[in-house]
C-alpha cells in the first residue's frame, strides 16, 4: 500500500505523545518527525525517500522512549485477531484516537496541530483536535491510505470482541478486573483512559 509506511510511522509520534510516560525529550522527538513525514507526505515522497527513512527512525525512537498509547493497543487485536496489516490498524484508528484524547491533551494537541501546520484557531482542545484529523484524512488522501476499515477485512460485528481482545493490552498487561466487562478498563499508558466500551465506539467510528 502506497505511503502506508510513511503513516504508521506518523503514527507513532502521535500516539507517543498522550501517554502518561512521555519526556520532553521523545516529545520533541515525536514533534519534528511528525513535521517532516506531514511535509514528506504533502510532497508525494514514497515509504523509501531519505527524509520519511529519518524521519521514521526518529518515529520509533520517541516511541520506545516514551510507549505507545491507546490506539496502538486497539490496532495489536485487529493484528493478532483479523491478521490485518499493522500500519493500516493504526493508521485508520490514529485520528479517531486523537479526538478521543482532546479533553486531557491540553499544549500538547496544540503542538502536534502546528507540527502538522493545522490552524489552532480559538485554541479550543476540542476543535484543534477535529483540525488534526482533517488534516490527517487529507494526507492519508494524498498518499492512497484508506480513511476506514474494509467491511470484508473487518466485520463490523466483531467489535465488541475485539473490544474486548484490546483489553489484554498492547504490553500483555491482562485485563485488569475479572470477568472483565464493557466498563473494564483497557490497560495502555494513554492519559486518558479508555474502557472496552468506548474501544468499541472508536472501532465505531472506523466505518464509512
Amino acid at each position: 500500500m502506497m505511503g502506508a509506511e510513511l503513516i504508521g510511522a506518523l503514527c507513532r509520534c502521535a500516539d507517543s505523545l498522550f501517554n502518561t510516560t512521555t519526556t520532553p525529550e521523545s516529545a520533541s522527538l515525536a514533534l519534528n518527525a511528525a513535521s517532516i513525514l506531514a511535509r514528506s507526505a504533502r510532497d508525494g515522497a514514497d515509504d523509501e525517500s531519505a527524509d520519511v527513512v529519518m524521519a521514521a527512525s526518529r518515529a520509533h525512537m520517541a516511541s520506545d522512549n516514551s510507549n505507545l498509547g491507546l490506539a496502538h493497543c486497539l490496532a495489536m487485536a485487529l493484528e493478532t485477531e483479523l491478521d490485518i496489516g499493522h500500519d493500516l490498524a493504526v493508521g485508520v484508528l490514529m485520528p479517531r484516537v486523537i479526538r478521543f484524547n482532546a479533553p486531557i491533551a491540553g499544549d500538547v494537541m496544540k503542538r502536534l496541530a502546528a507540527a502538522l501546520t493545522v490552524d489552532p484557531g480559538d485554541h479550543d482542545p476540542e476543535q484543534i483536535a477535529i483540525g488534526i484529523e482533517t488534516a490527517l484524512f487529507d494526507l492519508y488522501d494524498k498518499t492512497g491510505f484508506p480513511r476506514y476499515f474494509d467491511p470484508e477485512d473487518f466485520d463490523p460485528n466483531l467489535i465488541p470482541d475485539m473490544a474486548m481482545a484490546a483489553g489484554r493490552g498492547l504490553y500483555g498487561e491482562g485485563y485488569l478486573e475479572t470477568p472483565p466487562t464493557r466498563q473494564t478498563l483497557i490497560p495502555s499508558p494513554n492519559r486518558r483512559r479508555a474502557t472496552i466500551r468506548e474501544g468499541e465506539e472508536l472501532f465505531e467510528r472506523c466505518f464509512a
